[in-house]
Parts: C-alpha cells; sequence; structure tokens
C-alpha cells in the first residue's frame, strides 16, 4: 500500500505494548503516552511525511485531529475521538485499512478523471459560445 512506517502509539503500560506489538509484528512502538505525547510524536513525524492516526478513545483525539488522516474506531470509540476523526469504521475491523486506503486512491483517479473530463469539455464549449 506504499505505507512506509507504521508504529502503534498507546498509554498502556509497556509491557502489554511489548506484547501487542510482538503479536501484530509491529517493531516500533510507544507506551504509557498522555494525550499530549502522541500529539507531538505525530506533528514530529509530519515534519518528514504524511500521517494517518487511527485510535477510539479521548485520548486520541488530539492525534486524530493533528494527523493528515485521522480514523476512529466506530463502534467501540468514544463520541470525542469520532468527531475528531475524517473517517469512522463502523465496524471497528483495523484489518479493513488496506481496502480503505486502496478505496481512497481510487476514488481520487476517479474525481481526477472527472476534472479532466469536466475541463475538456468546457474548453471545446468555448470557441462556440465566443461567436
Amino acid at each position: 500500500q506504499g505505507i512506509a512506517t507504521m508504529m502503534m502509539l498507546t498509554g498502556d503500560h509497556p509491557r502489554t505494548a511489548e506484547a501487542i506489538a510482538a503479536e501484530v509484528g509491529l517493531k516500533d512502538y510507544h507506551a504509557s503516552l498522555l494525550p499530549g505525547d502522541k500529539l507531538a510524536i505525530i506533528e514530529g513525524l509530519e515534519k518528514n511525511e504524511r500521517v494517518a492516526m487511527v485510535g477510539d478513545g479521548i485520548n486520541d483525539a488530539p492525534a486524530l485531529t493533528q494527523a493528515h488522516v485521522g480514523i476512529a474506531m466506530g463502534g467501540l470509540g468514544s463520541d470525542i475521538a469520532l468527531n475528531a476523526a475524517d473517517i469512522v469504521l463502523m465496524n471497528d475491523r483495523i484489518e479493513a485499512l488496506p481496502e480503505l486506503i486502496a478505496l481512497g486512491r481510487r476514488t481520487n483517479r476517479v474525481v481526477l478523471a472527472n476534472l479532466v473530463i469536466g475541463g475538456g469539455v468546457i474548453a471545446g464549449l468555448l470557441p462556440d459560445s465566443c461567436r
């Protein structure tokens, strides 16, 4: 999908974070984070790359708002996280993220094609309207 870096930012205890990161195959994780800590990490990452943040709780809301794309887990997510996010996954299936990324890219291609076609039609009709 072209994702360069994946990391887990959590307020959980470091041992819990380490176990979960190992289970899902993440090498990069940060534990015992407060909302401001998550926000600072997102801001730091955004200096060099586009950032998407996935979260579900009140503590994730500032980082969801700051990220280029905020994705909230809708079923279990807090109202604050849902309102802070750009996208809400209603079924809490994080494994749907690759499909979501592909859908977004397809949508962008369709929008671009529509703009090009529309611009071409307008450009073709302009000489007729100037007579």
